[in-house]
């Protein structure tokens, strides 16, 4: 997947075998079969005066079906293994069919959807065809949102190893994550905005946010805000130069 350097703790390596030459050419007479297919139905559906789409949406879902037929018949064999040292201390590499806690393949789960990412971003760059292209795409973002995120990790160490390749991607892939863990302890170097949300003074015993001045509790209404309304709690960390 993406590039492994030398400090890294957790990456994932895939080995795969490429068919021989007959098997080249079935997929070249599979890929030209589609491209085919595609063409007649855009020509049927505007004859019977149906919607075909955009050009740019007929390319993109033929890209996609090719893409999806390549990766299925040029490659067999396939293995996926991975270094974990937070899972498996010996340092090895291991296989996903191993036995492994529910927080463990979450903490995997998630290291595999930020590594893709990673690789996603690589790709684009190196596909754009010039320089000013590599630079407008170098100066995008991608951007996920999980929604429940730790929700069966607590394990720092384990979060940290998961997520470090974050680090390599800083400015152009953004993760929101919604965490509902009430004990989530952040970590300023994965996440530096961190965003607490809950009512002013709590509600049914349960606490909540109040209003401080100069070191001193205050009343909601000397701000203009009211007990039980809803708050957010906004932090950013910079890292220091």
């Amino acid at each position: 997947m993406a590039r492994q350097s030398s400090g890294d703790h957790a990456y994932f390596v895939i080995d795969a075998d490429m068919v021989d030459e007959q098997g080249v050419r079935a997929l070249v007479r599979s890929l030209l079969a589609e491209i085919g297919e595609h063409q007649q139905q855009i020509r049927r559906r505007k004859a019977q005066n149906l919607p075909v789409g955009s050009e740019e949406k007929q390319m993109k879902d033929l890209q996609k079906n090719l893409r999806s037929q390549i990766y299925r018949q040029l490659f067999t064999n396939i293995r996926i293994r991975l270094k974990h040292e937070s899972i498996r201390p010996h340092g090895n590499l291991f296989s996903l069919n191993e036995d492994m806690s529910e927080g463990q393949r979450e903490a995997l789960s998630l290291m595999w959807l930020v590594k893709l990412s990673e690789f996603a971003i690589e790709r684009e760059l190196r596909s754009a065809t010039s320089q000013y292209r590599r630079k407008e795409r170098k100066s995008g973002e991608s951007v996920i949102i999980l929604d429940g995120l730790f929700s069966k990790l607590s394990h720092r160490r384990l979060i940290e190893d998961s997520l470090e390749s974050l680090r390599n991607t800083r400015g152009r892939f953004q993760m929101i994550g919604l965490i509902h863990n009430p004990n989530y302890e952040n970590d300023p170097g994965i996440f530096p905005t961190y965003l607490v949300g809950n009512v002013i003074g709590g509600l049914q015993g349960q606490g909540g946010h109040v209003m401080v001045r100069e070191g001193s509790k205050i009343s909601a209404g000397s701000l203009g805000r009211s007990t039980g309304e809803a708050s957010l709690f906004h932090l950013h960390v910079e890292p220091v130069a």
